[in-house]
């Protein structure tokens, strides 16, 4: 059985499937840690952009390993896949101070219930987003609006002509910390600091000259550290 069969039957069956950190590197570097495999990535749900890693060496949001760049570019080619993260211990019986801290970097989930459909559902939804420092307290979300329809964080919205887009994102945990958006193309923007109320209602203008428009929205700290990453909404025109 191969990859092209069994993803479509796990989707089929309602599971869900992630391709793990898709960044690192395979061969004499790191021994069976690449993909080599042909993905069909119309089959995917979704992809871990962040990777708490026992291999420390790897083990970076954006380091020159990081899948988040990866994402993008997926994500600029048309297909819907949303971004998760995962801590990565394989070694329970090494010393303490080798250990990779379970939760950290933490996929927070919006399910209906504990139930593992209903979280698999909400993270094919793109109802998650990513914690990288696993702590209990931030939190993101933001919604899109344009002429009076909305749409929330890993839905589709459609739009006509230039219709500017008005963004609506709720944050906890991070007051004073910068809210980045970022878009198709490679397109960056900082807000600035988030508001002590934690929400930030801000238009954009629609993208120029982009096959498959999206946003999605960056947590920074004043190292410009990566502390929150959402998911995207998708545009249609």
């Amino acid at each position: 059985t191969s990859l092209p069969t069994i993803f479509p039957d796990v989707g089929a069956r309602g599971g869900l499937v992630s391709v793990n950190h898709p960044g690192l590197p395979s061969g004499e570097e790191c021994m069976g840690c690449g993909w080599t495999a042909e993905i069909d990535w119309r089959t995917v749900h979704a992809l871990e952009v962040v990777n708490g890693g026992s291999l420390h060496q790897f083990a970076s949001a954006e380091g020159p390993f990081s899948a988040i760049r990866f994402w993008d570019r997926l994500l600029d080619a048309g297909y819907v896949i949303m971004g998760i993260a995962s801590s990565d211990s394989h070694d329970p019986l090494a010393p303490l101070e080798r250990q990779v801290p379970l939760g950290r970097p933490r996929t927070v989930v919006d399910a209906d219930n504990l139930s593992q459909r209903a979280i698999f559902a909400a993270i094919r939804r793109g109802r998650s987003f990513i914690d990288v420092e696993g702590t209990r307290e931030r939190t993101i979300d933001f919604a899109a609006v344009i002429a009076g329809r909305r749409a929330a964080m890993g839905s589709r919205l459609s739009a006509v002509g230039a219709s500017p887009i008005e963004l609506q994102v709720t944050t906890t945990g991070v007051v004073g910390n910068s809210l980045i958006v970022v878009r198709s193309g490679g397109v960056r923007v900082n807000l600035g600091p988030i508001p002590q109320s934690g929400q930030v209602s801000t238009p954009i203008s629609s993208a120029e000259k982009v096959a498959h428009e999206w946003v999605r929205l960056e947590v920074r700290d004043e190292q410009e550290r990566l502390l929150l990453l959402s998911n995207p909404i998708f545009i249609s025109r």
